[in-house]
C-alpha cells in the first residue's frame, strides 16, 4: 500500500505520464498492454461513448467503488448502472481524456479529467482500478 501511495503522490505531483528514460527502444513486450490496462482501457471507451452495457462488462458482479482510503461509496453493477447510467444520462458533453498512466500487476492507476460534468463542471482525479479474472473488482477514486 505504501508503494501504491507514494507512486500516486509522484503522478499527481508531476501531472504527465512516468515514463523510465532509456537509450534503447522499448521492446514489443514492454509496448503491449497487460490484461489489466487492456480491461481499464475498454471501460474507458464505453465512458466516453456513454455505452452504459460495455461499461459494466468490464465490472465485476460485485464491483466496490471506495473514496480514499476505505470509504466505500457504492457496491455493484446495479449501483454502478444506476450511478454512471444516470449520469450518461444527464451530461451529453460528459468526457474524460487520461492525463498520467501507471500499471503495477493487476492494479492500474489513472490521472483523469472529465469535462462536461453536470453544471459544466471539470473534474481531475486520480482513479486505481483492480483487475481480477478479466474484470474490475475494485476502484479506487482520489479527488
Amino acid at each position: 500500500m505504501r508503494h501504491t501511495v507514494s507512486l500516486l503522490l509522484l503522478l499527481t505531483a508531476c501531472g504527465r505520464p512516468v515514463r523510465e528514460r532509456t537509450e534503447r527502444p522499448p521492446s514489443a513486450a514492454e509496448e503491449q498492454p497487460s490484461a489489466a490496462e487492456r480491461i481499464v482501457q475498454r471501460q474507458y471507451e464505453a465512458y466516453n461513448r456513454h455505452d452504459i452495457e460495455a461499461f459494466l462488462a468490464a465490472h465485476s458482479p460485485n464491483v466496490r467503488f471506495y473514496r480514499y482510503p476505505d470509504s466505500l461509496l457504492f457496491e455493484g453493477r446495479d449501483a454502478v448502472r444506476e450511478r454512471f447510467g444516470k449520469m450518461f444520462a444527464s451530461s451529453p458533453q460528459l468526457h474524460a481524456t487520461v492525463n498520467a498512466r501507471l500499471t503495477h500487476g493487476n492494479k492500474v492507476v489513472w490521472k483523469e479529467t472529465a469535462t462536461g460534468m453536470p453544471d459544466g463542471k471539470t473534474n481531475t482525479a486520480i482513479f486505481v482500478w483492480e483487475v481480477d479474472d478479466s474484470l474490475i473488482t475494485k476502484v479506487m477514486v482520489i479527488p
